[in-house]
Formats: structure tokens, C-alpha cells, sequence
């Protein structure tokens, strides 16, 4: 059955013959009465951009997308693009690969995913390697960390001769009281 937009297909199991015909009719505009279509996104719809060695790369949707719901639901429906982290070692995005997901949630619950796909081909001739965020956040910070643990072993050092010290003083006056 179809109306405006939409098209319904009613099963109808155990109706007596008569009543068949009117059984599927029934459910159908029933379907059709209380089901809202939306054509959300078409394929090749842009969805957003990432970066790849610099150079931005446009993501477009691989296919189109029709939302179904109820007529009257109040669900809060939102749309995300998550691209992919490259790896290091990659020089080339090819045209229609994939480089993330279109996340599409309901109410905050991962409804579907629509691969993204790169707009164009991208090369990067520089031949030296990518570098990630955090490898770059970790390696800048190592002489901290050096020199906290200098100072942590250097308090523990101090801390251990000034009581081996104390002990000494006290071993050496309780030595005095026996000898005199």
C-alpha cells in the first residue's frame, strides 16, 4: 500500500478467507496513518573534514539515509561524524575509502553508522613519518619525569643516611656507658 511518500507491506497470518483482503487493509492504513518518513541525507552529502598530514580531506556519506519513526515520537535524534586516526606509515587516501562513521543516536543510544567515505584522493609525499599528539605530548615531558625521580631518589637517600647517622650517634653513646 502506499500513500504520500511511504509504502507499506501488511502480513496478515490466520484470517479467515473472507476477511483477508480487509484484514490487510486494516493494518496497512493503520502503517500508513501512524509512520513519519524523513529522507535525512543523500549519499555524497558532506558531513565534515579531518586532516591528513595537514592537508584537509572532506568526508561525504556513502549511501543515503531514510529515518522511520512513529508519527508523535518525541525522541531527540542527533547526527556525529567520527573519523579515523591515521596510522603512521599510510601516504595515501584514496577516493571513495573510508575514513570514519556518521553516527546517528536516539535519545543518545547508537542508532546506525554511515561509513564516511574521502571526497577525493589525497597523497603526502614527505617522506617522514607522521607523528601522533599524544607520542609528541609524552616525548616533551620525559626530562620531568627524569627529574622528579632524580629528586625522589635523592630525598629517599638523604632520608636513609640521616637515620643510619642517628644510629650510628646512638650505638656510639651506648658504647661510651658500657666502657666507662
Amino acid at each position: 500500500m502506499k500513500k504520500d511518500n511511504k509504502t507499506v507491506i501488511a502480513v496478515v497470518m490466520k484470517s479467515t478467507r473472507g476477511n483477508e483482503y480487509h484484514d490487510v487493509e486494516t493494518i496497512g492504513n493503520f502503517g500508513l496513518d501512524h509512520i513519519d518518513v524523513q529522507q535525512m541525507f543523500q549519499k555524497g552529502d558532506t558531513v565534515g573534514e579531518t586532516t591528513f598530514y595537514g592537508e584537509s580531506v572532506e568526508g561525504t556519506l556513502s549511501k543515503p539515509y531514510v529515518l522511520t519513526k512513529r508519527k508523535g515520537d518525541e525522541a531527540v535524534y542527533t547526527n556525529t561524524p567520527v573519523f579515523n586516526t591515521w596510522q603512521s606509515g599510510k601516504n595515501k587516501i584514496e577516493a571513495g575509502e573510508v575514513i570514519g562513521a556518521y553516527q546517528i543516536k536516539k535519545n543518545g543510544e547508537l542508532l546506525t553508522q554511515i561509513p564516511i567515505v574521502s571526497a577525493k584522493e589525497v597523497t603526502h609525499s614527505d617522506p617522514a613519518p607522521m607523528i601522533s599528539h599524544d607520542l609528541v605530548r609524552t616525548s616533551s615531558t620525559w626530562w620531568y619525569w627524569l627529574v622528579a625521580g632524580i629528586m625522589l631518589f635523592a630525598y629517599g637517600l638523604y632520608s636513609w643516611m640521616k637515620k643510619r647517622s642517628q644510629r650510628k650517634q646512638v650505638m656510639t653513646l651506648s658504647n661510651e656507658k658500657y666502657t666507662a
